[in-house]
C-alpha cells in the first residue's frame, strides 16, 4: 500500500493505492482483502474505476466505509490493485493512517499500512 502523497493541503484529495501480488508458482485460493478506510467528518471515499481491477467493492456510507476484495483464486504471478480517494476540507487537518489486511486459504495472511497528512495553513497572528 502507498499513499498518493505523503502530505497535501486541506481541500486537496488524499488517496491510497492497494496492491496484492501472488509471487508463488501456484494459484492462491480463497483470497479476501479488508480495508477499513480512515473515517472523519467530510471524508467520502470513492474507487477510481480506471485504475481499480474487477472484484473490489466500496461498502458503507461516509464516513464509515470499507474496501473489500474477494476472489476464488489469485493466479500464480498475478496481482490485483485498487485506488481509493477522497477530497479533504479544513476540518480534516490530521494524519490519516490506512491499514489493509488479507487472508487466503493456502497462502497465508498479512497486512500493510500507509499514512498521509492533511496540512492546514497556519495564521501568522499571535
Amino acid at each position: 500500500m502507498k499513499p498518493d502523497a505523503v502530505s497535501v493541503s486541506a481541500g486537496s484529495d488524499i488517496g491510497f493505492h492497494l496492491s496484492l501480488s501472488n509471487t508463488a508458482t501456484v494459484d492462491v485460493t480463497g483470497v479476501a482483502v479488508t480495508d477499513v478506510l480512515p473515517a472523519a467528518k467530510g471524508l467520502a471515499w470513492a474507487l477510481e474505476k480506471a485504475t481499480t481491477d474487477a472484484g473490489w467493492q466500496l461498502l458503507g456510507a461516509p464516513p464509515n466505509q470499507v474496501l473489500f476484495y474477494t476472489a476464488a483464486a489469485l493466479p500464480a504471478q498475478g496481482n490485483t490493485s485498487a485506488h481509493v480517494f477522497t477530497t479533504t476540507t479544513a476540518e480534516n487537518c490530521a494524519v490519516f493512517t490506512n491499514t489493509a489486511s488479507f487472508t487466503t486459504a493456502n497462502g497465508g495472511s498479512g497486512s500493510a499500512s500507509a499514512s498521509t497528512e492533511v496540512v492546514c495553513a497556519q495564521s501568522g497572528y499571535k
